[in-house]
């Protein structure tokens, strides 16, 4: 629920953040916490270096949360893929370190998580409401109480 209370970068506004669960099977993962996608990425960002540099464009640079040169870098991966008919990724999976550490010379850091992009919706196998909503979906519990009261009992 952190996330959705935090800062929106949509166009949009969001009117009223939930949380959405989803049962989804990686396929064809390109999987960050693995060495053999590691050394892959490492080869992407090197191969898209020397491409950048040879056509004159600008490298696109990380910067805080931002994280437009790591997505580029994966872009490229999956484009290289598919001009060489290689079985293209369905999830990209990749493990993330934020925050401070949880205690002093803690290797754990107090936001680290797991992120998940789906590139084939195929592997969404279904998503539901994560119950107790009033626990997970506190401002989505709000608007059932108040336009929807016939569903309360099964909140």
């Amino acid at each position: 629920m952190e996330c959705a209370e935090g800062k929106q970068k949509n166009k949009v506004k969001i009117k009223i953040p939930f949380v959405l669960g989803c049962l989804i099977d990686l396929g064809n993962c390109f999987n960050l916490t693995e060495a053999t996608s590691i050394d892959a990425l490492k080869r992407g960002y090197e191969d898209y270096v020397s491409l950048m540099n040879a056509s004159g464009k600008k490298i696109l640079q990380n910067k805080a949360a931002n994280r437009q040169l790591d997505c580029a870098v994966i872009r490229y991966i999956h484009e290289v893929n598919k001009i060489e008919n290689v079985t293209p990724y369905d999830t990209v999976r990749a493990a993330f370190s934020e925050g401070d550490p949880v205690y002093n010379t803690c290797a754990i850091w107090e936001q680290t998580h797991i992120q998940l992009a789906v590139r084939n919706e195929s592997c969404i196998r279904g998503y539901f409401l994560p119950k107790p909503v009033t626990a997970y979906n506190p401002y989505l519990a709000d608007y059932i109480y108040d336009k929807l009261p016939i569903l309360v009992n099964d909140l």
